[in-house]
């Protein structure tokens, strides 16, 4: 992952061996983020992503939403483990997300 600052608008590029996504605050930094690196790569713009990595994307003006359903279903089927006994661990939908208000720290 790279990340380009430049006063209130960033840039973060993800790579993955040769998939891109990028991450930007206004269309004029994009067009220059995509301007600066066809100067050294072929690249092709393919749209709005809808997966990655086997992961699937919705997104949305206010919102991103991931699923990885179908990679782990997939992976569970590569094993042979599609008929096992699945437990799920879902997030409490009360429970709202908050920023950490100290930064990333870990314990």
């Amino acid at each position: 992952m790279y990340i380009f600052r430049t006063d209130n608008d960033f840039v973060i590029i993800t790579i993955w061996v040769d998939d891109m996504l990028l991450f930007v605050m206004t269309v004029e930094l994009k067009q220059k983020a995509i301007v600066d690196m066809e100067s050294e790569w072929e690249i092709t713009d393919m749209g709005m992503p809808t997966k990655i990595i086997g992961i699937k994307l919705k997104i949305s003006l206010d919102e991103i939403s991931i699923s990885s359903s179908s990679y782990i279903k997939s992976i569970l089927e590569k094993e042979l483990l599609e008929r096992c006994n699945l437990v799920s661990m879902l997030l409490d939908p009360n429970v709202p997300l908050e920023l950490n208000p100290e930064g990333n720290k870990g314990n």
